[in-house]
């Protein structure tokens, strides 16, 4: 068996939310899950972040001091150290006009930060549910749970 090592300048997840109590709570949920994770509070210092730790996966929200999410994606798919990395959009509000926005600049998924809001339109995932299906893509095929022994994919 071979094992893949993971450069030490980078992470797997880098969590993009001007909130901190928000942005706290994201990163224990996402290392209590055994990743390891980078923190900016505005779009100019997440794309240096991601410069100098390339990330596997950002949780980027929308609304942010500086450049918006949706500059800091665009530039994110642009780089070519980045264009690979996974996007998740964070955003309390739910139109779809904004949803396909978020696509076409380089969003992989559309989560919502009110689980009240999730209820009311099922599409959407919450913040909440990353832990079960966003991360799980980011280990191998055939990968198991330590905790559960299951298949961290689900066949499709």
């Amino acid at each position: 068996m071979r094992l893949q090592t993971i450069p030490s300048d980078s992470v797997d997840v880098l969590i993009v939310e001007d909130d901190s109590l928000l942005r706290a709570a994201l990163r224990l949920l996402q290392e209590r899950g055994g990743y390891r994770c980078a923190e900016a509070r505005d779009g100019r210092q997440a794309l240096a972040v991601a410069r100098e730790q390339p990330p596997r996966c950002v949780l980027l929200d929308l609304v942010l001091p500086g450049l918006d999410g949706f500059a800091v994606a665009r530039r994110l798919r642009a780089d070519p150290r980045t264009f690979g990395t996974h996007i998740h959009c964070l955003a309390e509000f739910q139109h779809q006009q904004v949803r396909e926005y978020a696509q076409r600049v380089g969003f992989e998924e559309f989560l919502t930060k009110n689980a009240r809001s999730y209820a009311q339109t099922h599409p959407y995932k919450t913040v909440s549910e990353l832990k079960l299906g966003v991360f799980n893509r980011l280990q191998p095929p055939g990968t198991v749970s330590h905790r559960t022994g299951r298949p961290l994919f689900r066949k499709r």
